[in-house]
């Protein structure tokens, strides 16, 4: 079988009103109560992905992931992708 091996390219930092707010992605274990400690999928195995943000003296935000994939290399536009989200979840 093969597996993917997810790399995050960090996605953090986006000015808002002189703000900074730090986005995360991370991969979280069955009952969603820690990070995982492997990134080594089987393909059709199931991938728990926290999506937070960090913010301070800032109204609390909500997040929505329109998509998400995985390539072999972390390049986006790489021939080779699988879908892990779409259509909004």
């Amino acid at each position: 079988a093969m597996a993917i091996k997810p790399t995050w390219i960090p996605f953090s930092s986006a000015k808002v009103m002189q703000q900074q707010l730090s986005f995360t992605l991370r991969l979280m274990t069955d009952d969603w109560s820690v990070a995982r400690p492997s990134t080594v999928y089987q393909l059709g195995q199931t991938l728990n992905v926290e999506a937070s943000v960090q913010t301070v003296n800032h109204v609390p935000l909500r997040i929505f992931v329109v998509s998400c994939f995985a390539t072999p290399v972390p390049d986006r536009n790489s021939p080779l992708s699988y879908q892990i989200i779409s259509n909004s979840g």
